[in-house]
């Protein structure tokens, strides 16, 4: 028996990570393997809140990053959704957030889909992915 994929919905704060997720978990019937978070997003914002993370979160964050079959990058194409908790809802800022999400992947050679639009572009483009995936397999 195979272990089920497992895939990250990733990207920079208010791009509809966990709702994006949580409906992926509910298509898919696989609330399990379906994550809005990673040791890898908190690696990231640890360096960009803090200027480091500590040791033990790096290379967990390196070693737990293989882990993931496919990550989905949500894009910043869409409206910021203000939060007490969220930090950077200038359009620069939030370009920079992306420009290190993305960038975080590319160095890792970790594979991703990019996925932009509407929220409902979203879900089907995220479907699609995951679709695209489990045929290769």
């Amino acid at each position: 028996m195979n272990a089920p994929l497992r895939i990250a919905v990733y990207g920079p704060e208010s791009t509809g990570k966990t709702e994006l997720a949580a409906k992926l978990a509910a298509h898919f019937h696989a609330p399990l393997v379906i994550c809005d978070t990673d040791a890898l997003t908190t690696m990231l914002w640890s360096d960009l809140l803090y200027g480091t993370s500590p040791d033990e979160l790096r290379r967990e964050a390196e070693k737990r990053c293989k882990n993931y079959a496919l990550y989905l990058l949500l894009d910043i194409d869409v409206p910021f959704a203000p939060d007490p908790q969220r930090c950077f809802p200038d359009p620069a800022d939030r370009e920079k957030c992306m420009r290190i999400w993305r960038g975080a992947l590319d160095r890792r050679h970790l594979p991703y889909e990019l996925i932009r639009g509407t929220w409902e572009e979203r879900v089907r483009a995220a479907i699609a992915a995951v679709e695209k995936l489990r045929g290769k397999l």
